[in-house]
């Protein structure tokens, strides 16, 4: 007589020697041919470790062992306000192989989907120019953003350098591409320069100036004084040159 050995669903017979699956009645010593007992194990792999924030969208249900059946694959799919960072997205998705492992045991995170945060920069500022020594464009620094597991944050802005006098607004957009988030910030930097050239009055005036151009560099007029022609006595400014009288040191420089 011979006896096979078979295990019940869902499990399979583990044997270093497979022809001990079988039983044969020895004839001659009435016993059987060995006596190796087999083992029967669950099939299929253990539930996925449990991963916070997520829950498990599997393609194959549990066995009657509770195992998945070798073939299964399962992915972490994040709560919402949570996700996978995107140098994880490849961890993601799990296969159950015929030896009851998944394919892939790394660790794996659903983190919070924050935006990132501005570290330096994006500033209201001044930037006083004096023409010797700059000459535009002038360079502008892009703003720090830090992003996921405090790396910096790809910055996007408006303007990149500065090509002339008055107030300029610079936009900047900051992108964490691991968490796909973004955030932006807004600043104004107005360029001045550092002042006007002095120039004469004819001989018979003088020039009375709102601001003290002894407290500026090289002793230019400050951005912003008021010069006006004042005539000695007997002497008058024509009508027709009445808007010459006054002058103003614009910010750039120039009256």
């Amino acid at each position: 007589a011979v006896c096979l050995y078979r295990c019940k669903k869902d499990y399979d017979i583990v044997m270093t020697d497979p022809s001990h699956r079988s039983l044969e009645c020895l004839l001659d010593a009435s016993q059987w041919n060995h006596t190796v007992a087999p083992v029967c194990k669950k099939t299929g792999c253990e539930s996925p470790s449990p991963l916070s924030h997520s829950t498990l969208d599997c393609s194959q249900g549990l066995t009657s062992v509770n195992t998945f059946p070798p073939g299964t694959t399962c992915e972490h799919v994040c709560d919402e306000g949570f996700t996978i960072p995107g140098s994880q997205l490849g961890l993601s998705q799990v296969t159950c192989s015929r030896d009851g492992s998944w394919n892939q045991t790394e660790e794996l995170l659903c983190v919070e989907m924050e935006v990132p945060q501005l570290s330096e920069g994006c500033r209201d500022d001044t930037l006083l120019v004096h023409s010797r020594n700059v000459s535009f464009p002038i360079p502008i620094a892009a703003p720090v953003f830090k992003g996921f597991n405090d790396s910096n944050a790809m910055v996007h802005c408006s303007m990149a350098e500065l090509s002339d006098y008055g107030t300029h607004t610079n936009n900047c957009t900051a992108t964490d591409t691991e968490l796909g988030t973004v955030s932006w910030c807004t600043h104004n930097i107005t360029v001045i320069a550092s002042g006007c050239p002095s120039f004469d009055s004819d001989p018979y005036s003088r020039v009375s100036c709102s601001e003290d151009r002894n407290a500026t560099e090289d002793m230019l007029h400050p951005v912003g004084d008021v010069c006006e022609y004042i005539c000695e006595l007997g002497y008058v400014i024509p009508r027709s040159r009445q808007d010459w009288a006054a002058k103003e040191c614009m910010p750039n420089g120039a009256w």
